[in-house]
């Protein structure tokens, strides 16, 4: 299998995939949400500008029709309701003029610096994370291999709930190595970088090795001689020994076979 590979589907993939989709489709009224905002104060800032422009206009006019009261007035060809009915029609066209700038004053500046265009970026920003969560979970639904490795066993079948031994077992079968238990008293004298030869009864030829590292602790071996004299309690450190490439390519059948190991020892001083 290919690193990243699909090796299992879970069963929580379709709630998953189906938090996702919401996720998605809240991203998507999200994101109409903010453009029908920003369409709606464009909007209403372009009537604001015109609605201004038509009041500026009565305004101006009304200034000039007092103004011919006034001098029609000051003639003595004009009442003075006439003139006062004129002033208030001027008052009301002026105040009618703050009033619509005071309106547009709300939307000067940036567009996106509006107050209802900031809550609806805000909510579009937080859409988008749950969105980001949930592609995210949906990963969980999928177990992938770890790295470019050979299935060595599968321990579930479809349907099945995993067991303390999980899934599968995977490895990388194009570098193999040995672990062989040295008895404590002779630890002393293996070093890294020493040469060594694995046998076994299913090996056609023995293979070639070398020492890769040295375990730091003493434990109680693992395998036993079937010799009734022989010990059941040895104290030994476990040593890794990296099989060479052709030695790997023969060794690649047999994971967990058991060997023996000769390795070549530092000359006692």
């Amino acid at each position: 299998v290919a690193q990243g590979a699909v090796l299992a589907v879970l069963d929580n993939e379709r709630q998953l995939l189906a938090a996702l989709e919401s996720a998605r489709a809240t991203v998507g009224s999200r994101e109409a949400s903010l453009a029908q905002t920003r369409a709606a104060i464009a909007a209403s800032r372009d009537e604001a500008t015109a609605a201004l422009a038509r009041a500026e206009a009565t305004a101006a006019n009304a200034g000039r029709e007092l103004d011919r009261v006034e001098e029609l007035r000051r003639r003595g060809y004009a009442a003075d309701q006439s003139y006062e009915q004129r002033r208030t029609i001027r008052e009301e066209a002026t105040r009618e003029v703050e009033r619509l700038r005071a309106t547009l004053s709300r939307y000067g500046g940036d567009l996106d610096a509006q107050p209802d265009v900031v809550v609806a970026r805000r909510a579009l920003d937080a859409a988008r994370a749950d969105l980001a969560r949930a592609e995210a979970d949906v990963e969980k639904a999928y177990v992938r291999a770890p790295l470019a490795a050979t299935v060595l066993s599968i321990s579930v079948r479809p349907g099945e709930k995993p067991g303390a031994q999980g899934l599968m077992n995977i490895a990388d079968i194009e570098r193999m190595k040995a672990e062989v238990e040295i008895h404590q008293s002779q630890i002393g004298r293996i070093a890294v970088g020493a040469p060594a030869e694995v046998t076994a009864e299913a090996l056609p030829r023995p293979l070639a090795g070398t020492v890769t590292r040295i375990g730091l602790e003493v434990g109680r071996q693992t395998v036993t001689d079937p010799s009734p004299a022989a010990s059941t309690d040895a104290r030994v450190v476990k040593v890794h020994v990296a099989l060479a490439p052709d030695s790997a390519a023969l060794a690649r059948r047999f994971t967990n076979l058991q060997v023996t190991a000769r390795i070549r020892m530092v000359a006692e001083p």
